[in-house]
C-alpha cells in the first residue's frame, strides 16, 4: 500500500450492462453529458490526506445531496476484515477543484459515509453537505461514470488534487485478483507508462477515459518489486499464477456502485446489486 502518513495508498472487471445497475439508462438526465465542455480538474477534489472525485450517477436530480468518491482506506471510520460502513456519520473537510491547470471552486464537507468496504475492494462513497445544484452554482461538475470498460492500450486521465497533478496511464487490462498483504481485489484496473508515475496521496483519484467519464479509482502500485506486500501488490491470475510488475499501478472498479445506487444511497438489498455486503462496523466516534 503507498503510504503518506496515514494514507494508506492501497488497488476483466464487467462495465457492461451492469454498469447501469438498476439505474434507467434512458431516463432523461437532469446534467449534461458527462464528458462535454470539462477541463482535466473538474470535479477533482481532496479530503484529508487522499484524493478523490465530485460524482453524479445516472438516478442522480439537481436537489439531491452531492457526492464525493475516494478510497476506503481514506476513511476514519475504515472497515477491516469483512465488514463494510453503511450510512455512518463522518465529517470532514473536502476541497473541490475545477478547471485545465486547477483552481479551487469551493470547499465543502462531508456529512455521511454512505458505503466502504475493503473487501474484493477499495472504494469510499460519500454525502456532501451541499446539493448538486448548490455544487454547480459554485462552478463545480461532477462527472459520470462510463458505461463501457476502457479498451486495453487506452489512454487514462487521473489527475490528483492532492498533488494538483494529472497523470497520464496507458490501460493494460483486468487483474482478475490483486492481493496486497491482507488485502484481496478482484477484477483491478491495470495501467503504465512514462507520465504514470502515481505517488503516495494520489489515492483515491479518479481515472477517466478520453471522453472525462470515471472508469475507476486508483489505489496502488508495486514501489520495490517485491511479493504481495504492503505497498507492493502483486497479480494473481486465473490459474493462481502470481507475478510481479514493479512501478507498475492499479485502480479499483465503479461500476458496482452504480449498479446499487437508489433514490440518494447504495441499497445493498437492491436487485441485481454485487458490492460486498459483509457485516455493518460499528462508527468510530467522534468522526473528524
Amino acid at each position: 500500500m503507498i503510504t503518506l502518513k496515514g494514507d494508506l495508498g492501497v488497488a476483466k472487471f464487467a462495465m457492461v450492462g451492469v454498469l447501469l445497475g438498476g439505474a434507467v439508462a434512458g431516463a432523461p438526465s437532469a446534467f449534461a453529458d458527462g464528458g462535454s465542455g470539462l477541463e482535466t480538474f473538474d470535479g477533482a477534489a481532496r479530503i484529508m490526506k487522499c484524493s478523490g472525485s465530485i460524482v453524479k450517477f445516472p438516478s442522480s436530480q439537481k436537489s439531491d445531496k452531492g457526492l464525493f468518491l475516494t478510497n476506503a482506506h481514506c476513511a476514519a471510520n475504515r472497515p477491516s476484515g469483512d465488514q463494510v460502513v453503511v450510512n455512518v456519520p463522518e465529517s470532514h473537510l473536502v476541497t473541490i477543484m475545477k478547471g485545465a491547470k486547477i483552481a479551487n471552486a469551493m470547499d465543502v464537507h462531508s456529512t455521511k459515509l454512505l458505503y466502504a468496504t475493503l473487501k474484493k475492494s477499495d472504494i469510499a462513497l460519500y454525502e456532501l453537505d451541499k446539493t448538486f445544484e448548490e455544487l454547480e452554482k459554485g462552478g463545480v461538475k461532477p462527472r459520470s461514470f462510463a458505461k463501457a470498460a476502457p479498451e486495453v492500450g487506452a489512454e487514462l486521465s487521473i489527475p490528483s488534487a492532492l498533488w494538483a497533478k494529472n497523470y497520464t496511464c496507458t490501460f493494460n487490462g483486468f487483474v482478475p485478483v490483486l492481493k496486497e498483504g491482507k488485502y484481496h481485489w478482484e477484477k483491478s484496473l491495470r495501467y503504465s507508462g512514462e507520465k504514470c508515475g502515481l505517488v503516495p496521496g494520489t489515492s483515491g483519484s479518479p481515472i477517466y477515459n478520453k471522453d472525462g467519464e470515471i472508469v475507476g479509482i486508483h489505489n496502488t502500485k508495486n514501489e520495490a518489486g517485491k511479493k504481495c506486500e504492503t505497498d507492493n501488490p502483486c497479480e494473481v491470475d486465473e490459474a493462481g499464477k502470481v507475478s510481479v510488475a514493479q512501478g507498475v499501478t492499479y485502480g479499483q472498479r465503479v461500476d458496482e456502485l452504480v449498479g446499487c445506487f437508489e433514490s440518494g444511497k447504495i441499497d445493498l438489498n437492491k436487485k441485481g446489486c454485487s458490492l460486498h455486503k459483509g457485516a455493518e462496523r460499528k462508527p468510530k466516534s467522534p468522526a473528524q
